[in-house]
């Protein structure tokens, strides 16, 4: 495997240092939290999705994750979703068995709704969003042959699947099969991103074992709300690698969310943006007419998180510059809000496995 030819010291120093923050920070946690750690190994490959990364073939990444779980097993929540949510933070280490990728530190947010089988054993769903930071991204002298990312930081994105199942009335066994993306999102090229699936399996301790059993209580009442968001995003890009000077991205947009639980929420949207990085491109490329509009509709998903959204969205052009090929595109974002009109935040948005720009936005919502 080529993580044996990697500097086998840079991979130690960095496992040991994940491992003592386990240590030292997890451990106490767990033996007075009231709520579940847990921690889990990871192993999987690189999906190579354009010719640029044929370098990551047979690359097999293997990593360490630990979680800091919120439950939320009460009847309110149980009742809203019939499943048993959870949520919390997830820190990851990820070497990628490839010495032109290097390894990877994150941080992140997840949702977990969890769907009783039988017993105490449950089907269990994740959505993640996150940072990473990465130790070689692509450099013209230093690590020329890196397609994949060119910048320290960039977004995590993931979705899992699996089974957990109670071991003992203190300690859950959790195997999960899992999808993880990272993309700086457009802000510097080149960028094609990771997408590396996993298989990890691991364990949670639970001070609280005791998994109630709840039935839908017909009075119970969920203030389920309609909202109109006005929002406008901003970003910028390079025109081509090397670049130093940036373009500006921005737009408008209208975006209608229906609550259907305590957790989820349909979508329906439209939007416009212009994209000045590719103009900039297309007239260095000669073009008679440089196209840089765009704008679509869509329909999408929102994960409520307390004062976090967690949205997923797919749309389809109306418009767009000839130079772009694909008819689809999908957005993934994250907003906070800040009260019952305000929120700010960010999005991805991305051809297929290709991310386009991450935008920042501020957003105005009519609520009913």
């Amino acid at each position: 495997m080529t993580w044996l030819v990697m500097p086998a010291q840079t991979t130690y120093r960095a496992f040991r240092f994940f491992s003592q923050v386990l240590f030292y920070l997890f451990l106490p946690f767990a033996l007075s939290s009231q709520d579940n750690v847990g921690v889990y190994g990871h192993y999987g490959f690189i999906f190579v999705h354009s010719d640029n990364v044929e370098n990551t073939r047979n690359s097999r990444p293997f990593g360490i994750q630990a979680d800091f779980i919120k439950l939320r097993y009460d009847s309110t929540n149980y009742t809203s979703c019939r499943c048993y949510p959870k949520t919390g933070f997830s820190f990851y280490y990820f070497n990628y068995d490839n010495p032109i990728l290097g390894h990877n530190l994150s941080a992140a947010y997840f949702l977990e709704p969890a769907f009783r089988i039988s017993g105490d054993h449950l089907l269990v769903f994740r959505g993640t969003v996150g940072l990473s930071y990465l130790t070689n991204p692509h450099h013209p002298v230093n690590n020329p042959d890196n397609f994949s990312y060119s910048t320290s930081l960039s977004a995590l994105l993931g979705l899992g699947a699996g089974f957990d199942i109670r071991l003992h009335p203190q300690w859950r066994f959790n195997l999960m099969a899992n999808f993880l993306h990272i993309s700086n999102g457009g802000i510097k090229d080149p960028n094609k991103g990771i997408n590396w699936p996993t298989l990890s399996a691991g364990m949670t301790y639970a001070p609280n074992p005791k998994l109630s059993v709840y039935r839908k209580n017909k009075g119970t009442y969920i203030d389920k709300e309609q909202r109109l968001d006005i929002f406008a995003p901003v970003s910028s890009r390079i025109a081509e690698i090397g670049d130093k000077a940036r373009y500006w991205v921005f737009g408008t947009g209208a975006l209608y969310s229906k609550q259907l639980s305590a957790l989820n929420a349909i979508t329906l949207g439209g939007e416009w943006h212009t994209d000045l990085a590719l103009e900039e491109k297309q007239r260095r490329a000669g073009y008679s007419e440089a196209e840089h509009q765009f704008a679509g509709i869509g329909i999408g998903h929102e994960f409520i998180l307390g004062r976090f959204l967690f949205s997923q969205q797919i749309y389809l052009y109306v418009h767009r510059p000839q130079i772009i090929s694909q008819d689809v595109y999908h957005r993934w974002g994250l907003t906070y809000r800040v009260n019952r009109h305000f929120q700010f935040g960010m999005n991805l948005k991305a051809h297929a496995q290709v991310a386009h720009f991450l935008d920042f936005r501020l957003i105005y919502s009519f609520v009913r």
